[in-house]
């Protein structure tokens, strides 16, 4: 629940350690979240370009087998 009791027009983004997670809530409704897993989004997602699955090496190229280039 947010800390403001969720009351209209709050708007919070609350670390929870517990779930290890950033959860993102709207007038104390959790709307979305993001954790190890990734992101999860209660409702739609709109965008006004392209999603590209550019695989874990993103963000860690170990996981992709490729070499760091950042020394």
């Amino acid at each position: 629940m947010a800390a403001d009791g969720g009351k209209p027009g709050s708007v919070e983004i609350v670390e929870d350690q517990e779930a290890k997670a950033f959860r993102f809530m709207i007038d104390g409704r959790e709307v979305a979240r993001i954790d190890a897993i990734g992101l999860q989004v209660r409702d739609s997602i709109g965008y006004g370009g392209a999603i590209t699955d550019v695989g874990p090496g993103r963000l860690d190229p170990a996981a992709d087998g490729a070499e760091s280039h950042h020394e």
